[in-house]
């Protein structure tokens, strides 16, 4: 199954498009946030649009400054805003050196807002300390106390968990390792899945005798854990992770380029930069040129240029940034330049240019 980005409009800055998924369709909408100085992303943060004032936070909770604490404080406590999760990460990684941004954080994890626990729980890795450790530890023992079933409230705890023992590791108590082997056997695979993400993040304190069985379920399960096993040095998982890249099926290929991409070894990142020339999807296709090249591997501009042609700005857009870093690529954009008809495309061709130059 081939996934194909086919219609899309634009409504200001913000582009909405369907993609097709054999007879599925899904509709998204995204926002191409143009803000460049710390003045235009906080004017971007107390706009009324909530889609500008969404992409302003996700910007800046990547890189958070103090300047930002108050807009972050307001993004967070409004109930009503799909982006208070993303502010919660941001005020914790400011949270060190900021009182305020501490107390918002402890705030948000007893809130009864789930989006705000599981972001308080999961920015608590940014602060660690003994009493961020004690509080984890807490929290996720609680979580833990109830039966692992099918149940909406059991799901909640999961993720919640999850969340928890991940901070956790990071503040390097490994004591949540256990926890998370306790979740793989969790009934419903979404907590598996995410659980197994958990531990693909952090091998090292993976059991491999716990893991290996759920190798053999099907995806989305079997790639993280196939994952972790080639991290831990395990071949035949290595080139069953590969086999999944050539799937038919587009998420299933998505998932295992992520995994070859994440591994980072010389053999997985040989097999995805064989495989990226025969990859079907474009926006795939584009992505993992551009992280083969955040890896250190030259990527042949003739395998993203065609991509300049599609439909979709979505993927011209990741087309360009990847040639952006491609030997040629500046030439490839500078002729495309002049046939971009999306302004904004145009600005970033520009800018990258701009860049290079």
């Amino acid at each position: 199954m081939e996934d194909a980005l086919e219609k899309f409009s634009r409504d200001g800055s913000v582009l909405r498009f369907s993609l097709q998924q054999g007879e599925k369709t899904q509709q998204f909408e995204m926002l191409y946030l143009e803000a460049e100085s710390d003045e235009e992303l906080e004017e971007a943060a107390r706009s009324p649009d909530p889609r500008r004032r969404f992409a302003a936070i996700y910007r800046i909770a990547q890189n958070p400054k103090p300047r930002f604490l108050d807009v972050l404080l307001a993004a967070a406590q409004d109930r009503g805003f799909v982006g208070r999760g993303a502010a919660i990460i941001a005020l914790a990684k400011l949270a060190k050196a900021s009182s305020t941004a501490r107390k918002a954080v402890i705030a948000a994890l007893y809130s009864g807002d789930y989006l705000l626990t599981l972001s308080a729980l999961q920015g608590m890795g940014f602060l660690c300390g003994f009493w961020v450790r004690r509080r984890l530890r807490r929290v996720l023992r609680h979580l833990m106390r109830q039966p692992l079933d099918r149940t909406p409230a059991s799901i909640a705890r999961g993720f919640l968990a999850t969340a928890a023992a991940e901070s956790l590791i990071k503040c390097r108590d490994r004591s949540a390792a256990a926890h998370l082997h306790q979740l793989l056997q969790h009934p419903d695979p979404h907590i598996r899945t995410q659980t197994l993400s958990v531990l693909a993040r952090h091998p090292e304190v993976a059991d491999i005798q716990k893991v290996a069985p759920l190798s053999k379920q099907s995806p989305p399960v079997s790639i993280p854990a196939l994952e972790i096993l080639a991290k831990k040095g395990d071949v035949s998982a290595l080139e069953d992770i590969i086999a999944y890249a050539e799937s038919p099926e587009g998420n299933v290929r998505a998932q295992a380029f992520a995994a070859l991409l994440n591994i980072r070894s010389q053999k997985a990142l040989d097999a995805a930069h064989n495989l990226l020339p025969r990859e079907k999807d474009p926006l795939l296709r584009a992505q993992v040129a551009l992280r083969l090249i955040n890896a250190g591997r030259k990527v042949d501009a003739d395998v993203l240029s065609p991509l300049l042609s599609h439909n979709s700005p979505v993927v011209r857009q990741s087309a360009i940034l990847a040639l952006a870093q491609c030997d040629g690529g500046d030439e490839i954009l500078q002729r495309h330049l002049e046939r971009e008809p999306d302004q904004i495309l145009r600005r970033l061709i520009e800018k990258q240019l701009a860049r290079e130059g």
